[in-house]
């Protein structure tokens, strides 16, 4: 494991739309949301980021907060180029990506409820139901293992919805 740690976030923080955080350590990428901007802003898609196109292979999860279209809608267009990642989401936001953003029935995905962990790589996730307007609103934990002499340290990241 490496003592690198890029977080970057992909949109989100300083308007509505394309939600969309990027962690990773140079073995394992995970992503927090993956949202679309809305027609009417003129983005379609999440900003164009070389950091994401570099950690695509190794992207091993998309951990999705909820099923609105800016967090979630553009998880089938980074399946295509990332098949191996694992979609990480409550039943009721599973459902929302198969019905609303097209989400493949072959797509490797995991069911998780409040209180629930996933280890991905260094990464460890603990889901936090939230209420929202959408049933199946999460937050998450995130903590990564790091190596130093003597000790473990956690980075950890609180991502919630908005």
């Amino acid at each position: 494991m490496s003592e690198r740690l890029v977080v970057h976030p992909l949109g989100g923080l300083e308007s509505i739309g394309t939600s969309a955080c990027l962690l990773d350590d140079g073995c394992t990428a995970i992503l927090i949301d993956a949202g679309r901007g809305f027609p009417a802003a003129g983005s379609l898609l999440l900003p164009e980021s070389p950091l994401l196109d570099e950690a695509l292979p190794r992207l091993r999860a998309i951990f999705c907060t909820h099923g609105h279209y800016d967090h979630a809608a553009a998880v089938p267009l980074i399946l295509e180029q990332a098949p191996q990642a694992e979609v990480i989401a409550t039943r009721e936001t599973l459902a929302f990506l198969q019905l609303r953003y097209g989400l493949a029935q072959g797509a490797r995905v995991r069911a998780i409820g409040d209180g629930d962990e996933v280890c991905s790589g260094a990464f460890y996730a603990r889901a936090h139901s939230v209420e929202h307007s959408v049933p199946g609103s999460l937050s998450w934990e995130i903590r990564r293992a790091v190596r130093a002499p003597l000790q473990r340290r956690f980075f950890v990241a609180a991502w919630l919805h908005t």
